[in-house]
């Protein structure tokens, strides 16, 4: 694998070049065998390279642009 220009470790399986996050996710038997139109999934430490699965956190894509621009302060209150 290598780790891409937005920092993400990407691996080959079945020919294709994924996202190890990605992979991961869809192995672990408790969770969907896929990643459904409009959801992502997000590190919960911030950490691309930590793909413990404890680390990642199954959202909805606009949920997750929302969270990311909160942690970044660019959300207004009021």
């Amino acid at each position: 694998g290598y780790i891409n220009y937005q920092g993400y470790k990407i691996i080959c399986k079945n020919g294709r070049k994924i996202r190890e996050q990605d992979y991961i996710w869809c192995s672990d038997p408790y969770n969907l065998p896929f990643i459904p139109e409009g959801f992502i999934i997000h590190y919960m430490n911030q950490n691309k390279l930590d793909n413990n699965p404890q680390n990642l956190v199954f959202l909805p894509r606009d949920f997750h642009a929302y969270l990311h621009a909160v942690l970044r302060k660019e959300v207004r209150h009021g």
